[in-house]
């Protein structure tokens, strides 16, 4: 940690392209799931308790893939530009924060901070028991520094007592192996127990922070799709690819096998149960399955989203504006970022030259077609993105 502690926080920093966008969405609240017996049900001093109905495990559905309701103008405008950095204060010692803050608002000159997004133990550090003293005092300090804050919802790094307690949250990889706990991104998207577990802890947080003015922004999750997380093969998935599959086309095999060309190779099914997911096989999946499984993954990620920003819009103040961090490689992901971005008041991306084990940067018509493609996924033609 050498140099002043704003470097080493614009060093870390991701650059974001912000497309702005007036929005709103019709508001439900999610059933929370409950803690476990063996956990303590009781909260901190610092949090909220609320009951909580019984959970269902049944299987997953999913709902049609249809956009949102026509959203309408959010009070709250955003200045032209922001000028900010990615802060992670607890990766730090904690007497740091105060002057880390200074120095970020006053050396650098930043004007935002964005926090909290991979944070989800130190919110709820067992089932069902939040705290909330952290981000209290760091939003107190940030304030005090001038800074505006960027709050991402913590969903992307479940912890461990979730995984390890609930193995049916976690993804599967292509040849069926649940993805262990580490790293992160491990849940399926199509888990309706992980679903009502991140809906709880989002729910908690807005509950306690949705109505300070001084954040300014939402960021849900964190780069949807990024290291092939969006691909799952869990037995969630499966129920729900076919449970997709019929609302497609209808509940009538005989149309999807048609319009696949299932004669060919012998590949026609008599139910939709029997379609598998494009693991691996000889040769090659038929490419209209390939498309199908493509459309419904990124369908899986839009009802998340869904899910998530409306608990959001539930409790953020009029002016609580809501993002998504989308990851570059844009084309090697099963995502239509269009109908996901309809979701948001602006989008968010990540623009990382240097990335991973690159030798040098990437060549500046690639970053600039990707700045393109990420100001393009809400159109002002729309009348709702701001160009």
């Amino acid at each position: 940690r050498n140099g002043t502690a704003a470097a080493a926080a614009a060093a870390a920093a991701s650059v974001t392209t912000m497309c702005l966008l007036a929005a709103s969405l019709t508001v439900m609240t999610a059933s929370p799931p409950p803690p476990s017996s063996s956990s303590s049900p009781s909260s901190s001093a610092s949090s909220a308790s609320s009951a909580s109905p019984p959970l269902s495990r049944a299987t997953p559905t999913l709902a049609s893939p249809s956009p949102p309701s026509p959203p309408t103008a959010r009070q709250g405008e955003l200045p032209l530009l922001y000028f900010g950095v990615d802060y992670y204060p607890e990766q730090w010692p904690r007497e740091m924060i105060e002057e880390d803050l200074r120095r970020i608002r006053h050396e650098l000159g930043a004007d935002v901070i964005r926090i909290g997004e991979f944070s989800w133990h130190l919110i709820e550090p067992s089932n069902g028991r939040f705290d909330f003293e952290f981000w209290d005092h760091v939003l107190e300090a940030a304030k005090s520094a001038g800074l505006k804050v960027m709050f991402g919802t913590p969903t992307a790094t479940m912890p461990a007592w979730l995984a390890n307690g609930y193995p049916e949250v976690l993804s599967h990889d292509v040849d069926g192996r649940p993805r262990v706990f580490g790293g992160r991104r491990q849940y399926s998207f199509n888990s309706v127990l992980f679903r009502q577990y991140a809906a709880r802890v989002t729910n908690k947080l807005l509950k306690r922070y949705g109505g300070e003015r001084n954040i300014f922004a939402w960021q849900i999750d964190n780069e949807f799709g990024h290291e092939g997380s969006e691909d799952d093969y869990s037995p969630s998935s499966a129920a729900a690819w076919h449970v997709w599959l019929s609302w497609k086309y209808g509940k009538n095999i005989t149309d999807l096998n048609q319009r696949w060309g299932n004669i060919f190779w012998s590949q026609t099914y008599n139910a939709f149960e029997e379609v598998p997911m494009p693991q691996r096989t000889i040769t090659q999946h038929n490419p209209a399955l390939l498309v199908d499984w493509r459309r419904f993954r990124s369908e899986s990620i839009r009802l998340f989203l869904d899910e998530q920003s409306t608990v959001v819009r539930h409790f953020a103040w009029e002016g609580g504006q809501v993002t998504h961090n989308y990851p570059g490689g844009f084309f090697s992901k099963s995502m239509d970022f269009e109908v996901l971005s309809k979701h948001l008041d602006f989008v968010s991306y990540d623009n990382y030259p240097v990335w991973g084990g690159l030798e040098k940067p990437l060549p500046p018509a690639w970053v600039a077609m990707s700045l393109d493609i990420a100001r393009s996924m809400l159109r002002a033609e729309d009348g709702r993105g701001r160009r």
